[in-house]
């Protein structure tokens, strides 16, 4: 059924572009005729008149004509090999074989309906609710009913020749594996249970209720818990506080305000006021997300900014550019060093043993390279 809906829709679409592509052709906005450069000749009188290349529309959009055909709109419309009458009533494509008159349908390939009481497409074919497919070897009264060679349902009753399973939707289940008669279930590894209230999973692990328990793994779900992870870490929480005990560190937070990884390597943050990580060569701290301040530093280069632009600090080895939103900028290193105030309304620069700048624009000194 769904391959039937979607062809139809690719042969409304298909169709319906003898009119409706036309349109965005036939105005100074759309694409020429032949995809051509726009002419030097063009008229744009739109949408009294418009003429650019082969296209020309009058009163757009009741005409237009160029070299692919002509619309006289809403009568009768051709594009190319695409032709309609009284869009979107009637539409066809000589070239696909492929249109419609109404609720009737048809392509090339020898499929055809009338939507929604008859299609018939490859192997399959419905009339109203029945259905047939040959291809897949099954039948149905939708929804009443369905067979093919694997599968059959009537009604809430379903079976399953491949599998051997069958059921009552949704009372009963049963599979090589698994079965459930209401809230009740067992399987073939052992594990049972009475849905919600209680279920073993046939490997140790055991729930009653919320009070769950497996090895030594136990907890109350959701207020508290304990359990061992890998690497011989032990988690504990009680509501939203939790620890964890590892050979590689503590670990303790509050779930989600507060977390903290200790060590060499490890992170803090207290969200969404303050946030810091570190590693070797390697710190991060940023205050409310980095919006009110941010400062990063790898190796021999650091970043530093407060409100983002208000003030920004790069440093790269021994030299650094501040910024000071809007005006002022100081470069210093070295060699080299540079203070300016609005560009060169007041600015000073050193290059080696060079000293000059600019007082009101007017430039002093020697700046040099």
């Amino acid at each position: 059924m769904k391959k039937v809906i979607l062809l139809i829709a690719c042969c409304v679409l298909a169709s319906s572009c003898a009119t409706t592509d036309r349109l965005t052709r036939a105005w100074p906005w759309g694409e020429t005729s032949a995809g051509e450069e726009r002419s030097p000749d063009r008229v744009n009188l739109w949408p009294l008149f418009y003429h650019d290349n082969e296209m020309t529309s009058v009163l757009w959009p009741l005409m237009d004509f160029d070299d692919r055909g002509f619309a006289l709109r809403p009568l009768i419309a051709k594009d190319d090999h695409d032709w309609s009458l009284l869009y979107p009533l009637c539409g066809w494509s000589a070239e696909k074989k492929a249109g419609w008159v109404g609720p009737v349908w048809w392509d090339g390939s020898g499929n055809h309906g009338l939507f929604p009481l008859y299609d018939h497409y490859d192997g399959f074919t419905h009339i109203g609710p029945v259905w047939w497919d040959h291809d897949l070897g099954g039948h149905g009264l939708f929804p009443l009913y369905y067979h093919d060679k694997d599968f059959t349902y009537i009604g809430p009753v379903w079976w399953d020749n491949d599998y051997g399973s069958h059921g009552l939707f949704p009372l009963y289940f049963q599979s090589d594996s698994f079965t459930y008669i209401g809230p009740l279930w067992w399987n073939d590894e052992g594990g049972h249970g009475l849905f919600p209230l209680y279920a073993h999973d046939g490997e140790g692990g055991n729930r009653i209720v919320n009070f769950w328990w497996s090895g030594e793994d136990h907890g109350l779900f959701p207020l508290y818990g304990r359990f061992y992870a890998s690497l011989g870490q032990v988690i504990t929480h009680i509501g939203p506080i939790w620890w964890c005990h590892s050979w590689v560190g503590r670990e303790f937070g509050i779930f989600p305000l507060l977390y903290y990884n200790g060590g060499k390597e490890g992170t803090f943050w207290l969200f969404p006021v303050y946030r810091h990580k570190w590693d070797k060569g390697y710190t991060r701290r940023s205050v409310l997300l980095g919006i009110l301040a941010d400062y990063k530093r790898e190796g021999d280069s650091s970043h530093f900014s407060i409100l983002q632009y208000l003030y920004r600090q790069e440093r790269k080895d021994d030299h650094v550019t501040r910024d000071i939103f809007p005006f002022i900028k100081w470069d210093s290193g070295p060699e080299k060093g540079r203070f300016s105030f609005f560009w060169r309304l007041l600015s000073f620069e050193r290059n080696g043993d060079r000293r000059g700048g600019h007082i009101l624009f007017i430039p002093w000194g020697k700046r040099g390279e």
